[in-house]
């Protein structure tokens, strides 16, 4: 399996704190955002790794390859991070994802059990979704009869509970994946979210939601998330 890790933005909502380095080198606790990530996947097995720069590129890759915790990285880069989102980042790795993928995104710092407990699910095409942590404009998720049948920040159907931005696919469904991302950007970058193509996805692929209890997770979007992020991992 690999992973691919978006890590191209800026974070401009947290602008003063991320204008001399990356978002993904912000310290929490005793490790930075990046750091978090890559241990977390190598305890759990997962060594072949993408990481997808743009913002701050050079100074992120630097660190990296010092600090990979057991990982083999390889990087991609997003020249064009100020005008897109994290799905053009993905569109960019299309050709390097081989099989089976776990998808994270590079500003969210989470426990490893919850990585643990999810590849121990076992479920082939498969989300996260937390029903007790209530982030600032989540992106929300509604099961109909136990798989995604909506996902995206304003669903019009009941929230089931919200996805963090980790997701595991299968060979073929990574395949329509990217084929849903190409058509996307056949006219050049675009702004658009990782969910998207889960969401044109959905009724051919049984993408099945892996309800996790554990909100020891947040994604780094703003000054209050980072006091949490610290408060959630002070002796990590």
């Amino acid at each position: 399996m690999q992973a691919i890790i978006c890590a191209a933005g800026r974070g401009n909502r947290i602008a003063h704190l991320t204008d001399g380095y990356p978002k993904a080198l912000l310290p929490v606790g005793n490790k930075t955002v990046i750091e978090h990530i890559l241990s977390s996947l190598s305890e759990n097995g997962i060594e072949e790794v993408i990481v997808v720069v743009g913002h701050k590129a050079g100074t992120l890759k630097d660190f990296i390859n010092k600090n990979s915790h057991g990982c083999s990285v390889s990087f991609i880069e997003n020249e064009d991070f100020e005008n897109t989102d994290n799905l053009y980042s993905m569109y960019l790795a299309r050709e390097h994802i081989k099989g089976e993928m776990l998808f994270l995104n590079g500003d969210t710092v989470f426990h490893t059990d919850i990585l643990k407990n999810f590849l121990a699910s076992k479920l082939e095409n498969t989300i996260i979704v937390d029903k007790a942590n209530n982030p600032i404009n989540p992106v929300s998720v509604h099961i109909k009869n136990g798989r995604l049948f909506e996902i995206e920040h304003d669903i019009k159907n009941e929230s089931h509970g919200n996805s963090f931005g980790m997701y595991k696919l299968s060979r073929s469904a990574s395949s329509k994946y990217f084929s849903i991302t190409e058509e996307m950007f056949a006219d050049g970058p675009a702004r658009g979210g990782f969910f998207i193509p889960l969401q044109s996805m959905s009724s051919s692929f049984k993408i099945e939601p892996f309800f996790s209890n554990d909100s020891r997770w947040i994604n780094i979007n703003t000054e209050n998330d980072y006091q949490k992020a610290q408060n959630i991992f002070v002796d990590k």
